[in-house]
Formats: C-alpha cells, structure tokens, sequence
C-alpha cells in the first residue's frame, strides 16, 4: 500500500508542476504589455440616431431607423496596447497591423494625456462639423479665441508637477488675460528660471466615456524651470529664446459662436476623423430631403473650417468595418482611395473627396437630394 501511494505522488507531482507552468505561462501571454499598439478594425455606426439639433429649424428623419436603413455611418478602429501573447501570434499570422508605443504617444507624453488628446481632438471635430455644416446651410457661424489650450505636458516638467493636463486651458499669467497661445507664450518667455508665476486655468474635465467639461478658473501657482533645448516660438514680438519654460505645448483654444445647439453622442470614441462624416450628417439634418438617398454610406475623414477634408490612420481597418455594417459607398479622402479599395476590392464602392463641397456633389449624383446651397 506504501509502495502504491508513494508511486501515485512522482506521478502527481510533475502534472501539478506542469499545470502550474501553464497558468504561469498564459498568465504571462495574457497580461504582460508590450510597446506596441495594434491598430485593428473598429465599426461602423449610424449618425441619426446620435446626433441632436435644437435651435433652428430641422428635416428629422421619419420612422424608427432600422439595420438595413440608409443613411450615414461614422467608421472607428481598435487602438489597444498589445498583450506579450498578441504580439507573438502577430509575428507568425500577420494579421494585424502594429507600431511602436513611441510611433503613436510622442515622447515625454503619458498614456493618460494621449488619451484625453484623442477625445479632445473629437469634440473639436464635432464643433469644426457643426460650424462647416450651419455655413452651407446658410446660417451666420463664427469662432472666438478662448485661451492657450494645453496641447502636450512634458514629464516630469514644472507643469506636470501642479498637475497640469492636456485640454487645460490658461486664460491669464500674473493676472494679464491671454486668450491665445501667443499671449501665454509672451507673458512667460522672459522670466528668470525658478521663477513662481500665477496661472489662471480653466480644467478640463474628461469623463471615462470622453465628455468634456470646462471648469471655471482657478488659480495655480507653477515654478518656471530652464529649457532643455534651444527654440524660438512663432509669435509677433518673440525674438530669441525663451529663458524659462513651464514644460507644455500651447495651440489656440476655439469657442464656436453657433445658432444651434448641436450634439453627437460618441462615446469612448476619440480622435478627428469622423469630422466629414458629422459634418455631412449635421447638413442632412438642417435640410429639406435625404442627402444619403437610399444608400447606406460610410464616412472617414477630417474636415477643416474651410470645409478641406484631412488624412486618417487605419484607412483600410475602417474599410472593412464598413463592409461588415453593409454600407454599400464608402466616401474617404481623395488620397487615400486606392489604399481603401486595396484593402476590400470590389466589396464596397469608394469615392475619394477633397472638401466637403465636392462630397455634397458626390451624394447629389448617387442620388441624394438636399436643398441647395443658400
């Protein structure tokens, strides 16, 4: 009976051992991160149910929109950190595309602020869609400096350590307003290093889902620090270099003078590329017919204040997030077409458009209607 039960624990224990092995290997695989991000297909949503109009007068659609609906789609992809385990299968299937960690995060920026970059950058692309679309409609549209907009916060740097973030916004130094980024830039460019300087700040407060709210302005006192590298700023009335620095990049911040009060709901969605897609979106809604006909057409692109539509990333992941959501046309940047058709043959019907002009045009001729152009 000894002989029996001792025989039974050699034969137990390296099955033990090689079960404990495999939780610790899948584990590993699992969890660990690597420094690549893959960038993998996304989906195709339709924009009539989440865009609202109040204010002005608007062609609501009639009817419950359903899966087979026509109308327009607004096209995302997967960015996610790869998993140790991800990134080997990649290696042997190739079937996701991937960069480097420091290819998308530029360096010296967290993962946090790149994160709330992308969802900044969509709720600046919604307000840009709205002022694009309100134009051609015919309504008077204007945009207002609201401050220098904290655009990239350096690690480690005097403002990192007040806790300053990207979408922050500094409204005045030392009590002199600066609605611009070359007002913030002037006041501070001369100081001495270690100098204390009074910011004034509105925070941006960026929920988990990517809502943004400004808060009303708080003062924050920040230790100015000697610059790593030597530049000249691009503004009126700096000339040489600056002797101090708070350690952050500074763009214009935008407030959009608007008769309507318009919203997209994107939840958990960030970047500028659906901007063409809302733009187009938010027309069809302000007038008369459907713009989209009977097709079901998937947007992508930037738009610009000018109405010029702007490159994308993953413009072939996209492609095929519209194939997946039946979309029979799929309008794209003009310079990015035959990467889009590359990526789905014959699936899917792509057209490359300049501005947003040219693809109202387009939509007319695939048999959209719209009023005209007042």
């Amino acid at each position: 009976m000894s002989t029996t039960r001792d025989f039974s624990r050699v034969i137990t224990r390296p099955r033990v051992i090689l079960v404990a092995l495999i939780v610790m290997s899948w584990a590993i695989l699992s969890f660990s991160k690597t420094e690549y991000y893959s960038v993998e297909k996304g989906s195709a949503s339709p924009l009539v149910s989440a865009l609202t109009v109040n204010g002005v007068p608007t062609d609501a659609p009639s009817g419950k929109p359903t899966s087979s609906s026509p109308g327009f789609f607004i096209v995302d992809v997967r960015l996610e950190q790869m998993t140790l385990g991800r990134w080997l299968k990649a290696q042997v299937f190739h079937d996701v595309e991937y960069f480097p960690l420091t290819a998308i995060i530029p360096p010296g920026t967290s993962v946090g602020d790149f994160d709330r970059r992308g969802y900044l950058d969509m709720e600046q692309s919604k307000q840009t869609a709205s002022f694009v679309a309100l134009r051609a409609a015919g309504y008077t549209v204007a945009t207002q400096r609201g401050g220098a907009e904290v655009n990239a916060v350096r690690k480690g740097g005097p403002a990192a350590k007040v806790k300053l973030h990207v979408g922050d916004r500094i409204v005045a130094v030392d009590g002199v307003t600066s609605m611009s980024s070359c007002d913030a830039i002037r006041a501070l460019h001369s100081r001495p290093p270690n100098t204390t300087v009074r910011l004034s700040v509105r925070r941006a407060k960026i929920s988990s889902s990517g809502s943004i709210t400004l808060a009303a302005p708080a003062d924050i006192a920040v230790t100015t620090s000697r610059p790593r590298r030597t530049y000249i700023a691009d503004c009126a009335g700096v000339t040489d270099r600056p002797t101090s620095i708070i350690g952050v990049s500074l763009v214009d911040a935008r407030t959009y003078v608007l008769p309507a009060n318009v919203s997209v709901k994107t939840d958990y969605v960030g970047g500028p590329s659906g901007g063409l897609a809302m733009a187009l979106s938010i027309y069809d809604r302000l007038t008369a017919g459907s713009l989209s006909g009977k097709h079901r057409v998937a947007v992508t692109g930037t738009i610009s204040l000018r109405g010029h539509v702007g490159e994308i990333g993953g413009i072939g992941q996209k492609a095929r997030a519209a194939v997946d959501a039946h979309a029979d046309t799929f309008l794209v940047p003009s310079s990015q077409a035959g990467e889009a058709k590359a990526a789905v043959g014959s699936d899917l019907r792509i057209i490359g458009v300049s501005t947003f002009t040219e693809a109202l045009r387009v939509l007319r001729d695939l048999g959209g209607s719209a009023e005209k152009l007042r």
